[in-house]
């Protein structure tokens, strides 16, 4: 049985078989399509329901900042924070997953965020993960997302 990363970047979405094997998937305002109109993420998405899954991030200058994921991949995660982040700026995070799972530590660097509505300060702020704090938090999200816990994000 191949792996969720193997099947991330080798198989050919269902719906779009004459095509390369990034999907097509709906974004959010701000996310930029590669110059195809086909969005560059190369892992699936799962998306988590807000206030099931909170997580903190400490910034570069050591503050803290509360949130709540909105969505998470094995490479990734978007989170809903209060507000905005340099880009590129690396954060130290602590998600927890959906139903008290697990609680994953590492490094991740800001890649876009985005204001959740214009009348509000929030941001929806996209990580990169570049670490985890032991090889174990990594397994176990990987092992979170094969179960089959959470939806495909969109």
């Amino acid at each position: 049985m191949p792996t969720l990363l193997e099947r991330d970047l080798l198989e050919t979405p269902v719906d779009d078989q004459a095509h390369d094997p990034i999907s097509i998937v709906e974004t959010v305002p701000g996310v930029k399509l590669a110059p195809n109109g086909r969005e560059r993420r190369r892992h699936r998405r799962y998306a988590v329901r807000p206030m099931y899954a909170p997580v903190r991030v400490r910034d570069s200058e050591d503050r803290i900042v509360d949130g709540h994921l909105l969505d998470i991949s094995i490479a990734g995660a978007r989170f809903e924070s209060d507000r905005p982040f340099e880009a590129d700026e690396r954060l130290r995070f602590e998600i927890e997953l959906p139903g008290g799972a697990a609680t994953l530590r590492g490094i991740a660097r800001v890649v876009r965020q985005v204001p959740e509505h214009e009348a509000l300060p929030d941001m929806l702020v996209a990580v990169e993960f570049e670490r985890f704090e032991t090889r174990i938090d990594g397994a176990t999200l990987t092992r979170y997302l094969e179960q089959g816990c959470l939806i495909r994000a969109a």
